[in-house]
């Protein structure tokens, strides 16, 4: 107490103090990004398909990132890095062999994940204009996709919004513009009608196949 009153801290905890400030905060809450395979790598103690693996060496945003996607906060603009990955079987296994897996950065865009330095190497060097045109077609589709989707629920919740807000409910299912345009009555019908909307239009999941367009 004495010394804390004086305002004097031993040496051990200056240094102490010191290593903390300097640990990345990414660290503590364990954050990361995600990084789907176009192709698995197999897992290299029981053979099993790895689709992705997470990765710190970049901006541990929880991104999620499929190949052509740019990279948030990539330090690195060429080069391959290597991250270990493991199966859904193995995850917890005790003295597990290690699987290595080569994600490949090219000009700050994910190219690919091998399970080897010299593959990831080699598709560092062959990225072309085909290969960018392959990458942005997929993804002007996929945005295409999205941007129906949006648009299809919020007609939706808009048709919702309006016969919620109806004084005279029936009167508003009577009125054609207001009804048939919305299409609420594929939802009117259900027990929990605004939880059968939101079902209708549940993002399509993540198989690993980098589809998302639905």
């Amino acid at each position: 107490m004495e010394m804390l009153a004086t305002g004097y801290i031993p040496p051990f905890w200056i240094h102490l103090f010191d290593w903390y400030a300097h640990i990345p905060y990414t660290l503590f809450m364990g954050m990361f990004d995600t990084f789907i395979f176009d192709s698995p790598i197999t897992c290299s103690e029981c053979g099993e398909p790895i689709v992705s693996t997470q990765s710190k060496s970049f901006g541990s945003l929880l991104d999620t990132y499929r190949v052509g996607d740019a990279i948030r906060d990539c330090r690195i603009r060429i080069g391959v890095v290597e991250e270990l990955c493991w199966c859904s079987v193995c995850a917890d296994r005790p003295n597990r062999r290690e699987t290595v897996a080569w994600l490949v950065v090219w000009h700050g865009i994910y190219a690919g994940a091998y399970a080897s330095c010299e593959t990831a190497e080699t598709r560092l060097s062959t990225v072309d204009r085909m290969t960018l045109l392959e990458w942005h077609g997929r993804q002007q589709g996929e945005k295409e996709a999205w941007h129906r989707r949006f648009r299809s629920l919020y007609a939706d919740l808009e048709g919702w919004h309006r016969y919620a807000i109806a004084e005279d409910k029936e009167l508003f299912l009577k009125t054609p513009l207001g009804f048939l345009r919305s299409g609420l009555d594929k939802y009117l019908p259900e027990a929990d009608p605004l939880g059968a909307l939101l079902a209708a239009h549940e993002p399509p999941k993540d198989d690993g196949s980098g589809d998302l367009s639905g």
